[in-house]
């Protein structure tokens, strides 16, 4: 799915080191809710890891649920994005998409991912932040295929969006 370029590229920097100035600055200043400066090596290190050791791709999805309290999730599963919980049945209202049948899995609601810019735009458009997790190749933790948080939308006033690379 493409997505615009962000604003802030936190992995692909050259050194990998930022600064207490740059940290706690007024340009980055979702920087402390995502990570903490290593006062020793002066190198950023993620609040939050994946954990090992789900069972279910829905025990998956309720951990960053909790984890991005607040936010819509894009949740990626194969070639679709999945809501796994009750109460995302207002999401599903703003996007328009009907409960599925019972699903083996727990899955309440789906859309395919080659909607998700359309998805993206519109939640936005709706003053709703988005969290896009995102499947990664590589081996399996315990059955369940390794998802990790990519980018994190926030609707603002004007014509962009502000976009955050986690």
């Amino acid at each position: 799915m493409p997505v615009a370029k962000p604003a802030i590229h936190l992995a692909g920097s050259s050194s990998g080191r930022y600064s207490g100035e740059q940290f706690h600055s007024q340009r980055y200043p979702f920087l402390p809710r995502y990570f903490t400066l290593n006062p020793r090596t002066k190198a950023l290190e993620r609040r939050f890891r994946f954990p090992a050791g789900f069972s279910t791709v829905a025990r998956q999805y309720g951990y960053y649920r909790w984890r991005f309290a607040g936010d819509v999730l894009l949740f990626q599963v194969g070639r679709f994005f999945e809501w796994y919980q009750a109460r995302d049945q207002e999401v599903a209202g703003l996007l328009g998409l009907r409960p599925l049948r019972h699903h083996a899995r727990g899955v309440r609601y789906g859309l395919p991912v080659r909607l998700g810019n359309w998805a993206l735009r519109r939640l936005l458009r709706l003053n709703r932040a988005v969290t896009l997790i995102l499947e990664r190749e590589g081996p399996r933790l315990a059955q369940v295929k390794q998802r990790l948080p990519a980018y994190r939308f926030e609707p603002v006033k004007g014509p962009a969006h502000s976009l955050h690379r986690v």
